[in-house]
């Protein structure tokens, strides 16, 4: 039986980690010790400091000490298990065997802060190589882990069989995923449990002003795969047709030049602000005083948004991509509206919608808060994730 833990993620704390410590928290409350590890620290400008006060001690499997490098030479049983998954591996040929080996100190620094912490457990918020961290722990040391997969299997860099293989189980947080692993991993391991959300953290603004400007919301990188492009595409069309609805950007990242410049462009500078990063408080503070939310994504790379999750619950209704598991979240004219990806008439015309039919707006709020309810209690997902984890 599992009681002490370590959640193990890349890059974390990073501002959209909220989702992690929400169920760490939850873990705590039923009685699980939990202790937070990166495999490295967050990129410039993605680190969390709030997350991080809350996360407490951090523990970094990168860079290494003397004492991590030297820990396999006294355990060479290990070291011939951990070798052994390595030879296994096939992703990126030779120079990609290479680079696994490169991990063995980090991977004996995981298990010796397992046993630091009196922690059988490795909970693994990645696919990527800090899932070859907890499998390579796995072989070496008895370490149990779990992995959560958060984004279609190509972007995880190969060997998923592999990193599956010794998980006592693995978590897919959208059907069509847990669909794609089942043909690498039996199913009957496999547990449906998308991330959930602090639903006291947001409530429905009760009253709008009918003569504020309409505003749209959008929070994520600012990223090419987030498509803000397409949705500047379409306010243009708008704009046309003599609707200039605000538009808030919330986030930071590698394409915000491209993305401002795309804005100019397009002449919608003066409705237009990017704001860089927020905190968790000011998203929901900004929910709850905006008329809708946009997420019109590209790619393979969104699974099931916690910021969608987040506008719902505030009773903003959300514009959205088809895209990862968005068509298991959305109700499309219920509780919210899909469009196909990179469909700028699509978006014009559902962003339209909501602009000159408050009605339809409110009613697709109070949808859009009850499907929160009903699918995304952090509370209710999070005990699902607990009770797996006792069961081990």
């Amino acid at each position: 039986m599992v009681d002490r833990v370590i959640f193990l993620a890349a890059e974390f704390p990073a501002h959209w980690h909220t989702y992690l410590l929400d169920e760490g928290d939850i873990l705590r409350e039923r009685g699980m010790e939990v202790h937070y590890a990166t495999t490295r620290p967050p990129r410039e400008g993605t680190r969390s400091d709030m997350l991080a006060r809350r996360a407490g001690d951090i523990a970094h499997l990168f860079p290494v000490t003397a004492g991590d490098m030297a820990w396999f030479l006294w355990h060479p049983r290990a070291l011939v298990r951990a070798l052994g998954y390595i030879a296994q591996t096939r992703a990126g040929g030779l120079r990609g065997k290479l680079r696994r080996m490169a991990m063995l100190p980090s991977v004996a620094r995981a298990i010796r802060l397992a046993r630091a912490k009196g922690a059988t457990h490795l909970h693994v918020h990645s696919f990527g190589d800090a899932a070859h961290v907890a499998a390579m722990a796995h072989r070496a040391a008895g370490l149990s882990y779990t992995l959560v997969l958060h984004g279609t299997l190509s972007v995880w860099g190969g060997d998923i069989e592999q990193k599956a293989r010794g998980a006592a189980r693995v978590f897919a947080v959208t059907r069509p995923l847990a669909r794609e692993l089942s043909a690498l991993y039996p199913a009957e391991r496999i547990d449906f449990v998308t991330m959930g959300i602090d639903l006291d953290r947001f409530t429905v603004r009760d009253e709008r002003d009918p003569d504020a400007p309409f505003t749209l919301l959008s929070v994520g990188r600012l990223h090419l795969s987030k498509g803000h492009r397409f949705m500047a595409r379409a306010l243009r069309q708008l704009a046309d047709h003599g609707h200039r609805p605000r538009w808030l950007i919330v986030g930071t990242g590698p394409h915000r030049a491209q993305i401002k410049a795309e804005i100019a462009r397009l002449g919608l500078t003066d409705q237009v602000c990017l704001m860089g990063a927020r905190t968790s408080g000011e998203i929901a503070d900004l929910l709850h005083r905006v008329d809708a939310f946009s997420l019109t994504s590209v790619g393979p790379g969104e699974a099931a948004p916690v910021s969608v999750m987040e506008a719902m619950a505030s009773g903003v209704p959300v514009i959205c991509s088809r895209i990862g598991g968005t068509a298991d979240m959305i109700d499309s004219g219920v509780d919210g509206v899909l469009v196909e990806q990179e469909d700028v008439d699509g978006i014009a015309a559902a962003l339209e919608r909501l602009i000159i039919d408050p009605a339809e707006r409110d009613r697709m709020a109070r949808a859009a808060r009850a499907r929160a309810e009903r699918d995304f209690d952090g509370r209710v997902l999070s005990g699902r994730i607990h009770d797996a984890l006792r069961a081990i």
